[in-house]
């Protein structure tokens, strides 16, 4: 399974535009379904939640959960290819990860 970064403004853009936007208290997701055969991830975090140590740890955090999340996608062979760009509000700190999880579980239809 191959996991890449969405890199390019062009692709920023079409996910915003097509993808189908899901909202959990701090963390915005847009996703969307394409015809290629690996997932892509892209972050959006704004300067307002802290220096870059905090704003790359933050994105570690959720890019290992997201990873979970595609081994069991790809090992259900349910999907094929997602890309999925995530907003990080300023309040992410008031965010619980065990629950941001187990919110993400429950939207792919995976069991824990």
């Amino acid at each position: 399974m191959l996991i890449n970064s969405l890199n390019k403004g062009t692709d920023f853009n079409r996910v915003r535009r097509f993808g189908k936007r899901e909202k959990y208290k701090f963390v915005t997701l847009s996703i969307l379904s394409t015809q290629n055969d690996h997932f892509r991830l892209g972050f959006q975090i704004s300067k307002k939640i802290g220096n870059a140590v905090r704003r790359n740890r933050i994105r570690r955090q959720i890019r290992h959960l997201f990873y979970e999340i595609f081994e069991k996608i790809f090992e259900q062979k349910r999907i094929k290819s997602l890309w999925i760009l995530i907003y990080v509000s300023p309040d992410i700190d008031k965010v619980n990860f065990k629950d941001f999880r187990s919110y993400l579980y429950s939207y792919f239809n995976l069991v824990d």
